[in-house]
């Protein structure tokens, strides 16, 4: 089980939270998989109205097998999801570099088998000029050329990465296989393989496990996702909460912001006087000791995982 320290620990007061058990199956993927008719309220009373209604152009219930995690008591409270974007970062959430996730092995066969100029050629993508118009091809094509398939109808097994030369020979694959193909279609046409990120995250409006590729573009970055052809600004949530993501130098536990509602009273009251929760995402890490942020008058939130039925548990520290 990794273990999260913080920077200074005399200045913080440990906060008591529930402890639950961890999911064990692969319906009870990422965050939860399929969760119960309370757990489904609960996430629906966690979450923020939709930023933007996306279109569905092919399934997008993906469900990908992932390691326990820890969940947070319900609070008294409604505690709404943070959706304005965060400089640098996407899918209003943070990023912390992790050393090993469950996915490690599949992320490096896939990222290294390349696609290459001449598959660009033949499939009559451009390799130069702009880039948003790049995108908007290679989301579009690959999302009408390759059919979404689970992997247990196509490989015979819960879970399968394939690379994006394979897939594009069957013609069809998953979530995270369409995100694969069109990081190395990408890749051929010149976009900087340290610009895209393959992202696991959660569908929080359809209540299912989910793959994007996210591509920064200067100082944005866009979402290319199976679910519309649509080019989507990846800054704000889009209704999706980050879990983890691959890149070129690295792996990342996506972190995320939530605020909570505050009870009216009849003075105004600050809105900085409501406590901030940064919670983490889960995922199977190994991670290394991870300092905590100071920010006065906030509360921080890190959760540490269990494998398979073990219990779990999220620490929270007052920051004063």
């Amino acid at each position: 089980m990794a273990s999260v320290q913080v920077s200074d620990p005399a200045r913080c007061q440990a906060v008591p939270v529930a402890v639950i058990p961890a999911a064990s199956s692969k319906a009870s993927a990422i965050l939860g998989g399929m969760p119960s008719a309370l757990d489904r309220i609960r996430q629906e009373q966690a979450v923020a109205p939709a930023t933007a209604a996306l279109t569905a152009t092919q399934p997008v219930n993906c469900a990908l097998p992932a390691p326990a995690f820890a969940q947070p008591a319900p609070p008294i409270a409604t505690i709404f999801a943070l959706t304005a974007p965060i400089p640098g970062e996407f899918l209003a959430s943070r990023r912390l570099a992790v050393a090993h996730t469950a996915f490690d092995t599949q992320w490096e066969r896939v990222s290294h088998a390349a696609l290459g100029a001449s598959a660009i050629r033949r499939l009559g993508f451009a390799t130069g000029g702009d880039l948003e118009s790049r995108l908007r091809a290679v989301n579009g094509w690959t999302n009408a050329h390759v059919r979404y398939v689970e992997d247990a109808a196509q490989f015979g097994r819960a879970d399968y990465w394939a690379d994006a030369g394979e897939t594009l020979r069957r013609g069809a694959g998953d979530c995270e296989d369409i995100a694969i193909v069109k990081l190395q279609l990408l890749a051929a046409s010149g976009v900087p393989r340290d610009a895209m990120f393959l992202t696991i995250a959660r569908d929080l409006l359809r209540h299912a496990d989910h793959a994007l590729l996210i591509v920064r573009d200067g100082e944005r970055f866009w979402m290319l996702d199976n679910a519309t052809d649509t080019l989507v600004d990846a800054g704000a949530s889009a209704d999706y909460r980050p879990v983890f993501s691959f890149g070129e130098h690295g792996k990342w536990l996506h972190g995320y912001e939530t605020r909570k509602a505050v009870t009216p009273v009849p003075a105004p009251m600050p809105i900085t006087d409501a406590p901030l929760q940064i919670a983490l995402s889960p995922a199977l890490i190994d991670a290394p000791a991870i300092a905590a942020p100071q920010i006065d008058g906030a509360m921080l939130g890190f959760a540490r995982f269990g494998l398979g039925g073990q219990r779990s548990q999220k620490l929270a520290f007052n920051a004063r």
